[in-house]
């Protein structure tokens, strides 16, 4: 596919096919609904934001999204929510 036929594609005027999105998915290394649901062009994007970031900064962006919607965090936190935490003493100032 030349480059002008994919922004025909891309623009809508001509429309794709499932064969043209495997293909596609395949050339760029990534699923058939990225091709779809994604907005590349959204800087701000959650998957442009993916994306930028380290493989650490992924695991903190990935454990906050879970905590934002209730979602269990990571087996070592369900560990630490159910083991019994050591009682703390504070004084009061009289």
């Amino acid at each position: 596919m030349t480059g002008p036929n994919l922004g025909r594609v891309e623009k809508g005027e001509v429309p794709y096919s499932q064969d043209l999105l495997e293909q596609l998915a395949d050339l760029y290394g990534c699923e058939i609904a990225d091709l779809i649901v994604r907005d590349p062009t959204d800087p701000e994007g959650m998957w442009s934001i993916w994306e930028r970031a380290q493989p650490a900064q992924r695991n903190q962006i990935a454990a906050v999204a879970k905590a934002l919607i209730g979602d269990e965090v990571s087996t070592e936190s369900q560990q630490n929510k159910s083991a019994p935490k050591p009682a703390s003493v504070k004084r009061r100032r009289a």
